[in-house]
């Protein structure tokens, strides 16, 4: 995949009439209309020919809701539902409509959809540098 992707930024790099940039955040209306995204969490490299974005790849901030850790000696009961309605409360304050939770573990998994959460069919990678 490394390599597919070094050869396309190559391309991309070498072709002309072809400019590679990041794109500023005034020009965001620019892009395909089912990009949706706060601007404060988000920045695009952009692909341009003849003015017109013919590819993007987003960088978005974005909010991880982990780890969930309650003590052992409190783990029965409603703490983590009163914990939930705390989350939520924060993600609204702070206008945040989305984010996101890993789970190594099926009871965790099975737990946070039962807390509305839904369960994506997305594989994750990580960039280390």
């Amino acid at each position: 995949m490394i390599r597919i992707q070094s050869i396309v930024l190559t391309m991309l790099h070498t072709q002309p009439n072809i400019t590679v940039r990041e794109l500023p955040v005034e020009e965001y209306h620019r892009l395909p209309s089912e990009v949706s995204c706060p601007p404060e969490m988000t920045r695009f490299a952009v692909a341009e020919k003849d003015g017109e974005i013919i590819a993007y790849w987003r960088l978005a901030q974005v909010i991880h809701l982990e780890p969930i850790w309650i003590h052992p000696n409190h783990r029965k009961g409603f703490l983590v539902r009163r914990l939930w309605k705390q989350v939520l409360s924060i993600l609204d304050v702070c206008g945040i409509s989305s984010a996101f939770c890993f789970s190594d573990r099926d009871d965790i998994a099975d737990y946070v959809q039962r807390l509305g959460l839904i369960e994506l069919p997305y594989r994750t990678f990580q960039l280390k540098r």
